[in-house]
C-alpha cells in the first residue's frame, strides 16, 4: 500500500471516517468498501467478546459535585443579597445566577469527562458516547452530572435548575420543571416532522427534471469565489466551497506570476492546500448557475459527485440528490430539540488570562469606555483594536493583543497576579433583541430617591419604605393620628351625608351591595293650577294631554307617560308644553327672509317666506315624467309613485344622468325684452308690471332659463309676523314657582336661518311657542344634582309638582374604594320627615386589623387621599450596641450582613435605633423610573421598567420557516417599525458599483432578515437597464445577484445549526427558481403580455425575430417560489401530480401542450423507463445517430435528390 503509515492510536467515530474517506480517495471504491466490511467484521467480533452493557454502577457521579453545588449556593446567596442591597438591578441578578449555574453545570461535565478519562476508562458510558456508538455528552451529563436549566413553557430560561441527575433521581419539583421542556420537545417533533417532509417532496418535485445531459455547455461565464465575512469574522472560507468544482480561469502566482493551476482543472484537495499556500484570495469556476443547458446540466458545470469524488457521471439525477440533501437535515435537526429533554445549553466567550506576575497597562492607541455589563459589573469596553502590556519585575514586557469590543476587568496600572482574568471578547455575530422587564414593588410605602447617588450620575437609587397604605374619599375626616392605638373595626375616616332641600324620607337598599343604596327626599306637593287639563281622543297610540290658559292659549304636553295617579320623572332639558296652533305652518319647504338684523332677535318682527318643494331623487333621470321649466298641477305625477303637492314650474337639478332632485316653484313664467331688469325684485299688492299685470299678492321674481330662452317667474311670498312672548303673569293666571328650585318660562323657538333654503316636500312650523322649566341661580347645571322634577295627575285632572333628592352612596365613594370595608350609619328613619341641611347619617371606613399608628402621612389626588400608615410591624427597633454607624448614608442603613437591619432611620435613642424597613431597587442609566420622589407606592406596583439585551438562540424550529420563506420567495409583510425605518434613509437611487450594495430606492434593504428578494431583483434589473446593458445581459446579471443573495441566506439558516450543505446542491434549485422572464410587451413574437418563458429561450426567440428584422419582445426576470416552479414546469405531468389537478390538467387542455416526457416524474407515471442512468444512454445514441445523418445529408446532398426523385 502507497502513503501507508502505521497508527497504534485509539480509534473513534471520527478517525473511522477519515480512514474510510482516505482510502476511498486513493485506492477507488473496490478497496475501499473491502476495508469497510472487514472493519464491521472486526467490530462485531470484539464488541461480541467485549460483552458491553449499561447497568446502573456504571453511572459514576465524580465526588466533587457535592463541593461545587455547595460552592455555587453560596454564590447565589451573595448575588441576592447584592440585589437586595441595590448595588444590581433584579434582570442582572436573574443574569448572574442562570451564568452561574450555566458555568457550573458546564465545569460538572468537564469534571465527568475527566473523572471517567484517568479513573474508568474502559467505563461503557464512556466508551458509548465517545467511541460515537450511541449517545452523547449532553445526555452523559444528564445521567451522571446535573440536568442543569430548563426552560419555562414560554420558552425563558428559569433561574430554579435540576441539580440531581437521572442516576440520584430527580425531586417532584425536578420532574415537573423537566415536564416542559421534554413536552415542548416532543410537540415540536410531531408538528415539524410533517413541515420538513412537505419541505422535501417540494424541492424535489422542482428539481427532478434536471439531469446530467452533456460533457460541457462549452460556456466562457463563471463565479466568483470569495471569503464570506462579517465583522472581520470569516463566515463561510473560501477553500471549504471550491472542493470538487472545475476552474475556469487560469490561476496564477501573486509572487512570480507563474501558472499555479490551469483552467478546466477539477480542484481537488491537493490543489486547495497550494492555493492556501500562495494565498489566493479570488478564484473563478464553474456552477450549475453559469451552466448554459436549457433544461439540464454539463458535467463540467457541476464538478465532482461528491460521493465517489469523481467527475459526475453522464445521467446522474442531480436535481433529486440536491432536493433530499437540502430536505433531510430539516427532518434530522427537528429531532435535536427531542434527544437534549429541552435543557439550557450556552456557549462561553473566549476569555484572557494572565500568564505572568506584573503591572498592567494600556496602550497609547486602546480606548476603554466605562461599561456595565448584563451580569451588573462596572468594567471597561475598548472602543477600537490595541494591546495591553504587561510590565514584569524584571523590567521585561509581555504584549497582548486584543481585538475592538473587549471586555476588560482590570485598570490601568493594575498590579495583576498569574492566571488573573483581564479580560472577555465579545461575540459580535450573535443576534441580540432588546426587552424590557418592569419592576414591581415589594413592599407597599413610601418611594424616596437616594440623593446621595444622585448628584453627579445618571443611575437612581430608589428605596420603598415600607407602611401600610389606605384610600379614603377625598371630601372625608380622618378618625386617627399618629401615636395612636388602632382596633381592629375601628373608624378611619368618616363622610357625613346631608340633604339640601326638606321633604319625606325614603331608604331604598341593595340586598347585595350596600354602595348600592339610595336615600331619596321627597318634597311636599305643589298643585299647577294655572289652566284647565283634558285628555286628547284619538291622539294615536299614545296617551296625550292639553291644558287650557284661555280660549286661545292651548298647550300640548310634549310627556306621553303621563297616567293618572303615577309618579313621572321629568327630563331636565325637556319641553314641558307646545302652544297648539296652525298660524305658522307652511305647506311645503322653501326660503325665509328674516327682516331686521337677519336673525331671529327681540328687534325681528318678520319673516318673508318664499314657498318651493324639493324631492330628493338620486335615482337615473330615465324614470323621470315631466321636463325642465314645465308647468304642473297639484297632485301630478312627475317620477314614478311621487306626486307634486302644490303647482308650479318644473326645475330640474342632473349630474352624470342622474336625476339628483326636482324643484317645483309655484307661480307663473312670461317672455319679457328687458328681463334683466326684473331680477330678484320684490313687488306688492295692486302694483302693475310688463304694462298690463296687476300684482294680487305680495310676489318676488327671477329669471328662469327655458327652451325658448330666459324667462320671468313671478312666485307668492308670504308674510309671517313673529310673536312676541308673553311674561309669566300674563300667560299664567298666577306666578307658578315651586320655592328655590325652578318656575316656567314662555319661550319661542325656531330652526330657520336667513336666506338658507329647506328641502322638503312637506309642510313645517316656522315658530314654535314653548313653556320650559327656568332653574334658578345655583341648579342651572342640573344634570350634575341629585334633584328630579316628579310630575302627577290625580283623578281629579289636577296636576301636581315634587321634587325628589337622591342621595346615592356611589356618589361618595370613588370606584377604586368600592371595594374596601366601608360601612354605613344612618340616624334617620324611613318615612320620616327632614328640614334642609339635616345629617343623615355617616359612611365609615373600618380597620382590618389591630397596630400602634407611629406616623401617618397623607396625599391627594384626584377623588382620593391616600393614607400611609407607619405601623410598629413595619419598624425594627436595634439595641444601639448593635448598631454600626459606618453603614449608615444619608440616614439610610444598608447592612449586607443582616438584610434585616435594612431601611430609614426615624430615630435614636439613648438605648435603641428605631428603623423603618425598606427595600433599594437599583435603576442603571439609561433605565426609566416612573414614580418621583415622595409618591406612595402600593404593593406589586409597577415602579419602572428595566431594558436589556436578549440573545436570539437560533433553533432549526425557527430555521426551517425560514428557510421555506426563502425558497418560497415569499414577500415579507411590513410591520410599522420597518415603515418608521423607512422614513429615516435618505432616498437614493443607484447601486455601488465596487460593492454592489444597494442605497434606498423604494425599500429599505439594510438587515438581511428584512430583504424582499422580488424587490431586490427588481431594483438590479432596473440598474443594470440604466447602464444600457444588453437587454438579456441586464436579466442576467441581475438574476446572478440574487442567485447569490438566495444561497447565502439559506447557508445561513443551516449553518447556524452546524450543517453543512454543499453549495451545489442549493444551485441547482435556485437555478430552478430563477429561470423565467415575464413578457412586458410581445413586439413582433407569437408571446402573449405577461406569459412565462425560460430566458435562453427568450434569447433565441428574440435572435430568430431580429434576423428577420424584427421588433423584439421586452421582458423583465422574475422570481419563482419552489411551489410556483413546480408549478409552471414544461411537463403538465408532473405538475398535475403536484397540486391543483384540476387546474393543471384544464389549462394544458385548453392550450394543447404536448409533454415531451424529458423528466423523471412523467416518465415514471405513465410507466416508462426513465431518462437517468442507464437510461439515459439511448439519447446519447439517439443524438449520435442525428449528427451522423445530417452530416451525411450534407455531405451526399445530389445523391439525396436522386434517390427522392427516383421514389417519387
Amino acid at each position: 500500500m502507497k502513503k501507508y503509515t502505521f497508527q497504534n492510536t485509539l480509534v473513534s467515530k471520527k478517525q473511522l471516517k477519515q480512514i474510510l474517506s482516505w482510502t476511498f480517495t486513493n485506492y477507488g471504491s473496490v478497496q475501499g468498501s473491502f476495508l469497510a466490511d472487514e472493519l464491521k467484521y472486526l467490530g462485531f467480533k470484539y464488541s461480541t467478546k467485549a460483552g458491553i452493557s449499561i447497568s446502573i454502577e456504571d453511572l459514576r457521579i465524580p465526588p466533587i459535585k457535592n463541593v461545587m453545588l455547595e460552592n455555587s449556593t453560596n454564590n447565589i446567596l451573595k448575588t441576592e443579597k447584592t440585589c437586595l442591597k441595590g448595588d444590581i438591578t433584579e434582570v442582572e441578578r436573574f443574569q448572574k445566577v442562570i451564568d452561574t449555574w450555566n458555568v457550573t453545570s458546564e465545569t460538572l461535565k468537564d469534571e465527568v469527562v475527566s473523572y471517567f478519562r484517568n479513573y474508568d476508562p474502559l467505563n461503557s458510558v464512556y466508551m458509548m458516547a465517545f467511541s460515537g456508538a450511541r449517545g452523547n455528552l449532553s445526555q452523559v451529563r444528564q445521567l451522571v452530572g446535573m440536568r442543569g436549566l430548563m426552560s419555562d413553557p414560554n420558552g425563558e430560561i428559569m433561574d430554579l435548575p435540576i441539580k440531581q441527575n437521572f442516576r440520584e433521581g430527580l425531586t417532584i419539583t425536578d420532574y415537573l420543571m423537566s415536564g416542559y421542556g421534554a413536552r415542548k420537545g416532543i410537540v415540536d417533533t410531531a408538528l415539524k416532522t410533517a413541515n420538513s417532509g412537505y419541505l422535501t417532496r417540494r424541492l424535489i418535485d422542482v428539481a427532478q427534471d434536471i439531469i446530467i445531459r452533456e460533457k460541457d455547455c462549452l460556456t466562457n461565464r463563471s463565479i466568483l469565489f470569495v471569503n464570506i465575512e462579517k465583522d472581520g469574522t470569516i463566515l463561510r472560507s473560501l477553500y471549504d466551497r471550491i472542493l470538487g468544482r472545475i476552474l475556469n480561469k487560469t490561476i496564477y502566482s501573486p509572487l512570480d506570476n507563474k501558472i499555479l493551476v490551469e483552467k478546466e482543472t477539477c480542484i481537488t484537495p491537493t490543489i486547495i492546500k497550494l492555493l492556501k499556500q500562495y494565498e489566493i484570495k479570488k478564484i473563478l469556476v464553474r456552477s450549475p448557475l453559469t451552466c448554459e443547458l436549457n433544461r439540464s446540466v454539463c458535467q463540467k458545470c457541476y464538478g465532482w459527485n461528491l460521493a465517489n469524488e469523481n467527475l459526475v457521471d453522464l445521467g446522474e439525477a442531480i436535481g433529486i440528490i440536491a432536493g433530499q440533501s437540502i430536505g433531510e437535515p430539516g427532518t434530522q435537526l427537528t429531532m435535536r430539540t427531542f434527544h437534549t429533554g429541552g435543557i439550557f445549553t450556552a456557549g462561553s466567550n473566549q476569555q484572557i488570562i494572565s500568564s505572568v506576575d506584573g503591572v498592567l497597562e494600556f496602550s497609547e492607541f486602546l480606548k476603554p469606555l466605562e461599561f456595565r455589563t448584563k451580569l451588573g459589573d462596572n468594567v471597561l469596553k475598548t472602543e477600537n483594536s490595541g494591546s495591553l502590556i504587561i510590565t514584569l519585575t524584571n523590567k521585561e514586557q509581555l504584549k497582548i493583543e486584543i481585538p475592538a469590543q473587549t471586555l476588560l476587568f482590570s485598570k490601568n496600572g493594575d498590579e495583576i497576579k498569574k492566571g488573573t482574568l483581564l479580560g472577555q471578547v465579545v461575540e459580535t455575530n450573535k443576534q441580540t433583541k432588546t426587552e424590557t422587564k418592569n419592576v414591581l414593588s415589594q413592599l407597599s410605602g413610601e418611594l424616596v430617591l437616594d440623593k446621595l447617588k444622585n448628584e453627579n450620575s445618571s443611575t437612581k437609587l430608589a428605596w420603598i419604605l415600607s407602611g401600610k397604605l389606605l384610600s379614603v374619599p377625598q371630601n372625608s375626616y380622618l378618625n386617627i393620628q399618629e401615636n395612636y392605638k388602632l382596633l381592629k373595626q375601628n373608624s378611619l375616616s368618616r363622610i357625613k351625608l346631608i340633604n339640601k332641600n326638606a321633604g319625606t324620607v325614603r331608604i331604598l337598599k341593595d340586598k347585595l351591595d350596600v354602595t348600592k343604596d339610595i336615600i331619596q327626599i321627597l318634597s311636599p306637593t305643589t298643585q299647577f293650577s294655572s289652566g284647565e287639563i283634558k285628555k286628547l281622543i284619538n291622539y294615536g297610540n299614545e296617551t296625550a294631554y292639553t291644558f287650557t290658559l284661555n280660549k286661545e292659549t292651548n298647550f300640548l304636553f310634549t310627556n306621553t307617560h303621563i297616567k293618572k295617579n303615577k309618579l313621572i320623572a321629568l327630563n331636565h332639558n325637556e319641553v314641558f308644553g307646545k302652544l297648539i296652533t296652525n298660524k305658522y305652518d307652511t305647506n311645503t319647504g322653501g326660503t325665509p327672509y328674516l327682516l331686521n338684523n337677519n336673525s331671529l332677535t327681540a328687534l325681528t318682527t318678520s319673516v318673508l317666506w318664499v314657498p318651493e318643494e324639493t324631492h330628493i331623487i338620486n335615482r337615473d333621470s330615465s324614470i323621470l315624467k315631466v321636463e325642465d321649466s314645465e308647468f304642473v298641477t297639484e297632485n301630478y305625477e312627475i317620477v314614478s309613485n311621487i306626486f307634486s303637492t302644490i303647482p308650479g314650474i318644473i326645475h330640474i337639478v342632473e349630474k352624470n344622468n342622474i336625476l339628483q332632485e326636482i324643484n317645483i316653484k309655484p307661480g307663473f313664467l312670461y317672455k319679457v325684452k328687458n328681463y334683466e331688469n326684473f331680477n330678484e325684485k320684490l313687488f306688492y299688492p295692486g302694483e302693475v308690471i310688463f304694462d298690463n299685470l296687476e300684482i294680487p299678492q305680495l310676489s318676488s321674481s327671477e329669471i328662469v332659463n327655458t327652451r325658448t330662452g330666459p324667462e320671468i317667474l313671478i312666485r307668492p311670498v308670504y308674510l309671517y309676523k313673529v310673536p312676541k312672548v308673553k311674561t309669566n303673569t300674563k300667560l299664567l293666571k298666577n306666578n307658578f314657582v315651586i320655592k328655590n328650585i325652578f318656575q316656567f318660562k314662555n319661550t319661542i323657538v325656531s330652526n330657520i336661518k336667513h336666506k338658507e333654503r329647506i328641502k322638503i316636500n312637506h309642510g313645517l312650523k316656522l315658530f314654535e311657542q314653548h313653556l320650559d322649566f327656568n332653574f334658578f341661580d345655583g341648579l342651572t347645571n342640573f344634570k350634575n344634582t341629585n334633584l328630579e322634577i316628579i310630575l302627577k295627575l290625580n283623578t281629579k285632572n289636577e296636576l301636581n309638582f315634587l321634587t325628589s333628592e337622591k342621595l346615592s352612596l356611589d356618589d361618595y365613594i370613588p370606584n377604586e374604594l368600592r371595594t374596601t370595608n366601608l360601612d354605613i350609619s344612618l340616624i334617620v328613619q324611613n318615612n320620616q320627615f327632614i328640614n334642609s341641611s339635616t345629617l343623615l347619617g355617616y359612611l365609615e371606613l373600618k380597620n382590618e386589623e389591630s397596630y400602634n399608628l407611629l406616623k401617618l402621612k397623607t396625599r391627594t389626588e384626584k377623588n382620593t387621599k391616600k393614607l400611609l400608615c407607619i405601623r410598629d410591624k413595619d419598624c425594627l427597633s436595634i439595641p444601639k450596641d448593635n448598631f454600626k454607624s459606618t453603614l449608615v448614608n444619608n440616614n439610610f442603613i444598608n447592612d449586607p450582613e443582616n438584610l434585616l437591619h435594612t431601611g430609614k432611620i426615624l430615630t435614636i435613642n439613648k438605648n435603641n435605633v428605631l428603623i423603618q424597613k425598606g427595600r433599594p431597587y437599583f435603576f442603571p442609566k439609561g433605565d426609566e423610573l416612573f414614580c418621583q420622589n415622595g409618591d406612595l407606592i402600593e404593593l406589586n406596583q409597577n415602579i419602572g421598567k428595566l431594558s436589556f439585551e436578549k440573545e436570539i438562540t437560533g433553533d432549526i424550529v425557527q430555521g426551517l420557516p425560514r428557510v421555506e420563506q426563502i425558497l418560497e420567495a415569499r414577500k415579507l409583510k411590513i410591520t410599522d417599525k420597518d415603515k418608521e425605518k423607512e422614513k429615516t434613509y435618505k432616498p437614493k437611487t443607484w447601486i455601488c458599483p465596487k460593492t454592489f450594495k444597494f442605497f434606498k430606492l423604494d425599500h429599505s434593504l439594510t438587515g438581511e432578515e428584512n430583504i424582499n428578494l422580488h424587490a431586490l431583483l427588481h431594483l438590479y434589473f432596473i440598474h443594470y437597464n440604466d447602464n444600457r446593458e444588453i437587454l438579456y445581459e441586464a436579466a442576467y446579471r441581475s438574476i446572478k445577484k440574487v442567485q447569490g443573495v438566495i444561497l447565502n441566506l439559506i447557508q445561513s439558516v443551516y449553518q447556524s445549526q452546524g450543517v453543512t450543505i454543499s453549495d451545489k446542491h442549493l444551485e441547482v434549485i435556485i437555478k430552478q427558481m430563477t429561470t423565467k422572464v415575464k413578457v412586458a410587451h410581445e413586439g413582433d413574437t407569437p408571446l402573449l403580455a405577461n406569459e412565462l418563458v425560460d430566458l435562453q429561450q427568450m434569447k433565441y426567440i428574440n435572435e430568430s425575430i431580429q434576423t428577420d428584422k424584427k421588433k423584439p419582445a421586452f421582458y423583465r426576470p422574475v422570481l419563482l417560489g419552489i411551489t410556483r416552479a413546480s408549478l409552471n414546469t414544461d411537463s403538465f405531468i408532473s405538475a398535475a401530480s403536484f397540486q391543483e389537478t384540476t387546474r393543471v390538467l384544464t389549462k394544458a387542455a385548453i392550450e394543447g401542450k404536448v409533454d415531451w416526457l424529458r423528466g423523471l416524474k412523467e416518465n415514471v407515471i405513465i410507466g416508462r423507463l426513465i431518462p437517468a442512468g442507464t437510461g439515459f444512454n439511448s439519447y446519447g445514441e439517439l443524438s449520435d445517430t442525428n449528427v451522423k445523418l445530417v452530416t451525411n445529408i450534407n455531405s451526399n446532398l445530389d445523391t439525396l435528390k436522386q434517390v427522392l426523385k427516383t421514389n417519387n
